[in-house]
């Protein structure tokens, strides 16, 4: 699913976690489609944020912290990055069958 209903869910979930009494719970990691982090960090933090995120970018990392005790927002860091090295075109394949830019199964990619 696209949009606020899903990422709410899950925002409350990750939270609950956090939050919910397990001392030894105090981090979550969540893997989540590009088009929707921006949803997913807006319902962490209680209002709306805007992250830039190009469509190529498959190392970006989004990082979320809050208080430990209060579970307060304390702030949102977006411009975190894996360090993969993109070896394909950055435009998306215009082949129905494509497994997309980039992307060869089966044939091992040199480093």
């Amino acid at each position: 699913d696209f949009g606020p209903c899903c990422n709410s869910a899950a925002a409350d979930a990750m939270k609950a976690s956090l939050f919910g009494g397990d001392a030894e719970t105090n981090a979550v990691l969540a893997v989540w489609e590009h088009a929707n982090i921006a949803y997913l960090a807006s319902a962490l933090v209680g209002s709306e944020i805007n992250i830039k995120w190009r469509d190529h970018h498959f190392d970006k990392v989004v990082a979320v912290y809050f208080d430990a005790v209060t579970g307060e927002f304390l702030r949102i860091d977006d411009n975190l990055y894996q360090g993969f090295k993109w070896l394909g075109p950055t435009e998306a394949s215009t082949v129905d069958y494509s497994f997309g830019p980039g992307e060869h199964p089966g044939i091992k990619q040199q480093s």
